[in-house]
């Protein structure tokens, strides 16, 4: 569900998911695996609470959030909530509670060297609110909530692989391999002929 991504000058989170609780587990995760190095943003790729429900969490921490320029209204919304019933991390923090956005309207660059990351909108008539990620040095591409397989192997939502290969094609991209918030690592090839396949069946 989160991806921890060691650059250079530090540690990038991919994925702020669930709730606090969980993100918090995140950045606990990712602080034991690379002891000493400090965690220095976070990238938020949807809209839908599987996503967001840690990014709160993230703002508490003052850490800058990558976001799509379409989600900022209702992340906005969400960071000005008052949590008083069950105060979260956000509620009981004494820092500024503004949330730092890095705002993703095109392609936008992180990092560097062979851990570097390219942001790039979707921008299809399904996948309008979410982002995608390269990783241009291993050919390597997160595509959100986008990735998901039945039970048989085949596309759950054949639309939404069918809109990121169309974004990859847009944006030139060379892709060997994909993974997304609820698949594993998958042959770029093999998706492919999953989407060849839906428009047959």
């Amino acid at each position: 569900n989160a991806t921890v991504v060691k650059e250079p000058d530090g540690i990038v989170i991919l994925e702020a998911p669930i709730s606090g609780l969980y993100t918090q587990g995140v950045f606990k995760e990712a602080r034991k695996r690379h002891p000493g190095i400090p965690i220095t943003s976070v990238l938020s790729t949807s809209d839908s609470w599987p996503h967001t429900g840690g990014v709160r969490q993230a703002v508490a921490q003052g850490l800058p959030v990558y976001i799509l320029d379409l989600n900022r209204p209702l992340l906005d919304r969400m960071m000005s909530a008052p949590h008083t019933i069950e105060p979260d991390a956000l509620q009981k923090s004494t820092n500024s509670k503004e949330p730092h956005w890095k705002i993703v309207a095109g392609k936008l660059e992180i990092g560097s060297g062979a851990n570097r990351m390219e942001l790039y909108p979707l921008r299809g008539a399904s996948t309008e609110r979410q982002y995608m990620v390269y990783f241009p040095e291993h050919h390597l591409l997160y595509a959100s909530d986008t990735l998901a397989l039945n039970d048989d192997g085949s596309l759950y939502d054949p639309e939404l692989m069918n809109e990121v290969a169309q974004a990859v094609q847009r944006e030139h991209l060379d892709v060997e391999t994909v993974f997304a918030m609820h698949q594993g690592p998958m042959p770029w090839s093999q998706v492919m002929a999953l989407i060849e396949k839906s428009r047959h069946t």
